[in-house]
């Protein structure tokens, strides 16, 4: 292969190296950062000179405004998409002595990631796949450099830095390889944080990149009073009255985190994105009609009672929640399904389950906890636990929509106040409850939701001013129960004088949800697609004039007549710009004895007449040059 050829090709290469780390880093990369590099790369095929300068910056800027115009990028998307464009510009088309800018592209890739708010590996880990395509990187353009310029230096072989750069760039690889997976492994165990991740929850789901869209986080913040507005949020059209209290799901959040500027504490889900089937099977029972308005988020709302609903392209997290990308910007209605069994947690992650609900912010172990727990409680069942414990707080505690303002830490004022201000609303006794229950041993979740009984002779009506919080306790068998810790006058919420004319969700009114754009299958459409283009390419590069015969050889002279000007300065030969090259040679030959009349009268009988191509100078032997001087 030509040292041309191998440039290019290591300059491909290079570039393809970015990219699918960036694909794989960060979350919807995939769609920007290979083709990106795949329609950059092509301008390779393009002829040399001007059509190759500036058709590549053109096919790269045009493959990153396609990527763009296909759809809304998340942030790790945007990030790959700049990412690998500025690669394709500094790398393709390929000269010599850029490769090593691959280098300083990855110190900038360790430093974004280590910045706060970013999506993707930690920096550490990704110090294991950087460091060595760095160290590559450079060996392979000091190699690149010394295979391009062999010819031209005197007295070296045609491999002058290759053992020396690739040795600590294969030691690197080879370290790379060997720590990757379990360094991977290593950093899921030691990340900070709750240690769930139920990526593999569901057999008949499968990995995703999809992210819940920001700012979609479902988690209860106590020390606001709940939304008094009577405005209707959900219907859900039963058969017959209930006759009591219907739960409607919104998310269970098993994350517990402290404010410590505020002192409130905050519920989240768990971690884990896995993406289920478009069509799931309804499980048997009874299924029902559920109605939601917009501006309730992307979650999809569940009966307490049911854990199936019939929706294209849902995403499930690592506490069971699901979620559906553009669900919560229209009103829309789903099938759901009633009576199932009461959820559960798969054997092999209930040990997994069960230590991230039991975990505990530091800040809270100094809290007077000896005037509210019983030891009785570390003894008892879960449930059996969960139910005095609820039943304590509704002793100790009242209900009210309007607790105390003036608390700094709104849930040890709740349970250790003063006796006047130990009141609070639903999201008070629900996380007092998982509190209480976790520090007796008990596995625990805070859920978030709705709670109604309001009966319309069609269905139940969810309001605004039903959001409800409740707890869940995983007994020994791997089972969540319900337990509602909140005194019961919390549900008779409805204000007298309330305006309830406003028209309640209608299934007629709702908007059908399309499956989720697939970035996959864009991806290879585009690829298809563009496969035509560069067949034309390729045909019009090769039927494109190519230079003349005459302009090639006068290229090949000018370039030996540079080369004989470095040959002349390494030799220590004094060089004017009136020397003409037989003046040149006849000094060379007096400071070396390098005989170079048959290379001058060749390189003569190209400039001047219509002879071949000139060959390379001749190179001095390693020896000591001759003290004649020039």
């Amino acid at each position: 292969m030509r040292p041309g050829d191998q440039l290019r090709v290591a300059h491909v290469s290079g570039l393809g190296a970015i990219a699918l780390w960036l694909a794989w880093a960060h979350p919807g990369g995939w769609l920007p950062a290979v083709l990106i590099a795949v329609i950059t790369a092509a301008g390779e095929l393009l002829p040399r000179g001007a059509w190759r300068e500036l058709g590549t910056p053109t096919l790269a800027l045009g493959a990153a405004a396609a990527t763009w115009a296909l759809g809304a990028l998340e942030r790790g998307a945007v990030h790959a998409l700049l990412g690998t464009l500025v690669a394709a510009l500094l790398l393709i088309p390929a000269r010599p002595g850029v490769l090593r800018l691959i280098a300083p592209l990855c110190v900038l890739e360790l430093v974004v990631l280590g910045l706060p708010g970013i999506q993707g590996p930690s920096p550490w880990l990704a110090a294991v796949v950087l460091a060595p395509l760095a160290c590559l990187a450079l060996a392979t353009d000091a190699w690149l450099g010394a295979r391009l310029g062999a010819r031209a230096v005197a007295g070296r072989g045609r491999w002058p830095w290759l053992p020396w750069a690739l040795v600590p760039a294969v030691i690197a690889g080879l370290l790379g390889a060997a720590a990757y997976a379990p360094a991977n492994a290593l950093a899921q165990t030691l990340r900070p944080g709750p240690l769930r991740d139920q990526a593999a929850r569901s057999t008949a789901a499968t990995p995703t990149t999809a992210r819940r869209p920001p700012g979609e986080a479902v988690g209860i913040d106590a020390g606001g009073p709940p939304p008094r507005d009577p405005a209707p949020a959900a219907r859900l059209f039963l058969p017959s009255d209930p006759r009591g209290l219907v739960y409607l799901r919104l998310a269970a959040c098993s994350r517990l985190q402290r404010d410590v500027a505020t002192g409130r504490l905050r519920w989240l889900p768990a971690p884990g994105e896995v993406e289920l089937p478009d069509a799931p099977t309804p499980p048997p029972g009874r299924v029902a009609d559920l109605v939601r308005l917009g501006g309730l988020g992307d979650a999809v709302l569940l009966p307490d009672d049911g854990d199936w609903a019939g929706l294209p392209g849902q995403f499930l997290d690592g506490d069971g929640n699901r979620w559906r990308p553009e669900l919560g910007e229209a009103i829309r209605s789903y099938p759901v399904a009633l009576d199932a069994p009461q959820r559960s947690e798969p054997e092999a992650d209930r040990a997994v389950a069960a230590a991230a609900c039991r975990e505990l912010p530091p800040a809270v172990a100094a809290w007077p906890w000896a005037e509210v727990e019983k030891p009785a409680w570390r003894d008892q069942p879960p449930l059996a636990a969960a139910e005095q414990i609820a039943a304590a707080l509704r002793a100790r505690c009242a209900y009210d929509l309007e607790p105390p303002a003036a608390a700094s830490e709104p849930f040890a004022t709740f349970l250790f106040g003063e006796a006047r201000d130990r009141r609070g609303t639903c999201e008070h006794f629900a996380g007092a409850a998982a509190l209480l229950l976790r520090r007796a041993g008990h596995p625990a979740r805070l859920v978030a939701g709705f709670a109604s009984a309001e009966w319309d002779g069609s269905g139940v009506v969810f309001r605004r001013l039903h959001a409800h919080a409740w707890v869940e306790v995983l007994d020994a068998g791997g089972t969540w129960q319900r337990v509602d810790p909140t005194p019961p006058v919390a549900h008779d919420l409805l204000p007298r004088g309330a305006d309830l004319s406003a028209a309640l969700p209608d299934p007629a009114a709702a908007v059908p949800l399309t499956s989720p754009r697939r970035s996959g299958l864009s991806l290879w459409l585009l690829l298809l697609a563009g496969l035509p283009v560069l067949a034309a390419l390729f045909w019009l590069g090769r039927r494109l004039p190519r230079p003349s015969p005459a302009a090639s050889r006068q290229a090949v002279y000018r370039r030996r007549g540079q080369e004989l000007v470095e040959l002349a300065q390494r030799l220590g030969v004094r060089v004017e710009r009136h020397d003409t090259a037989a003046t040149i040679c006849q000094r060379i030959t007096a400071r070396s004895g390098l005989q170079l009349g048959p290379a001058l009268a060749a390189y003569e009988a190209a400039r001047f007449g219509n002879g071949p191509p000139p060959p390379p100078w001749p190179q001095p032997e390693a020896r000591r040059p001759s003290p004649a001087t020039g």
